[in-house]
């Protein structure tokens, strides 16, 4: 009995496990989680011992890390059956005959059950093992199911942040600055021309947001070899090109780009809210949403002011408080952020020296 309920358990842990990280929005299971981080930590690791190969080390590391998902799912789903099985092997029959199994049979029958192969060299004969037989099928049939969805949610997730990425370099002139979007539209001099660029940057960050409701944390583990499909330095230029828009706004001939850069100030909001309350912790989130200004985020945003100024904008009197706020959740966030995925190691700082 003591191996049934511990079997009977560890299926139920590992069936809420998958639930919770294929099907329920915004949750990811206890067991997903810690083999996740145990991996990329494990990669991570390897990539401070070697150095030189550092991104390419951590760009395998997302693979790994679904297969070893997937790997723990099924290893604990199939022990969980063959310590369910194991306790009442003398009602199965091997060979024809009624004999005595060891554990490792039970084993061998719960992963070929599970992952419906189903040899047919080991048979229940008692009703109650037989149906147990067919639930354990069942079950092992959903979860491969799941794993299949996941995967490909997973990969679409992480098409979209390969997207928001290369928008950003591409809007940015491939310099990295936020302000060289902003820079650009004023140079055109068309306020129609830069509200639209705007308002597709912030396209970009809402389908981002929508897939980090779900997948945000195994997403960021999966490392480019190319660093222009890096997420971070993406948030961060975004959030320059929306500080830059909310203080050319207050330039009147620049005043229609307002809402536009409302709008792409609040997707990055939410999404760098999103992803801090789900994985970076109380205290990160608390400070996304509450902190107050640093000198570095006063002078990172009068920095963007003085090369707006020197562009033929019209500029005076304090900054938008918007502008202000949004460069110090970018600065709480980014850090935070560096705590699970060291990005700035691949970056010279998470946010650059003022201008």
């Amino acid at each position: 009995m003591v191996s049934l309920a511990a079997g009977a358990g560890l299926a139920a842990a590992v069936s809420l496990d998958v639930f919770f990280t294929v099907i329920h929005p915004d949750i990811e299971g206890p067991i997903a989680r810690t083999v996740q981080r145990g991996v990329w930590e494990g990669f991570a690791g390897a990539a401070r011992l070697w150095e030189r190969r550092r991104r390419g080390v951590l760009a395998m590391a997302g693979p790994a890390i679904i297969a070893a998902t997937f790997l723990a799912w099924v290893v604990l789903f199939t022990l969980a059956f063959a310590l369910v099985f194991y306790s009442g092997l003398e009602w199965y029959r091997a060979d024809d005959e009624l004999q005595a199994l060891s554990f490792l049979e039970a084993l061998y029958f719960a992963g070929t059950t599970v992952t419906v192969l189903g040899y047919g060299d080991i048979t229940p004969v008692h009703g109650a093992y037989q149906i147990l037989a067919i639930v354990a099928s069942g079950s092992g049939f959903a979860l491969l199911t799941g794993a299949v969805a996941y995967l490909i949610e997973v990969t679409s997730s992480i098409d979209e942040r390969y997207r928001f990425a290369l928008r950003v370099h591409a809007e940015t002139g491939g310099i990295e600055q936020g302000v060289g979007l902003v820079l650009a539209g004023i140079e055109v001099g068309d306020v129609a021309y830069l509200r639209d660029r705007l308002e597709a940057l912030a396209g970009h960050v809402r389908l981002v947001l929508d897939k980090a409701h779900r997948y945000a944390l195994v997403a960021l583990y999966y490392r480019s070899r190319d660093p222009v499909y890096d997420f971070e330095p993406a948030v961060r230029v975004a959030s320059e090109a929306a500080v830059a828009g909310h203080l050319l706004a207050e330039d009147p001939g620049w005043a229609g780009i307002a809402p536009a850069a409302r709008h792409l100030a609040g997707a990055l909001s939410r999404l760098m809210g999103t992803v801090a309350d789900q994985y970076l912790g109380d205290d990160v989130t608390a400070q996304v949403r509450e902190a107050p200004a640093t000198d570095d985020d006063r002078h990172l945003v009068e920095g963007i002011a003085d090369q707006l100024d020197q562009a033929g904008a019209t500029m005076g009197g304090e900054p938008p408080h918007a502008a202000l706020r949004l460069a110090t959740q970018s600065r709480i966030f980014l850090q935070g952020l560096d705590r699970i995925t060291a990005w700035t190691a691949e970056s010279e700082a998470a946010m650059p020296p003022p201008p």
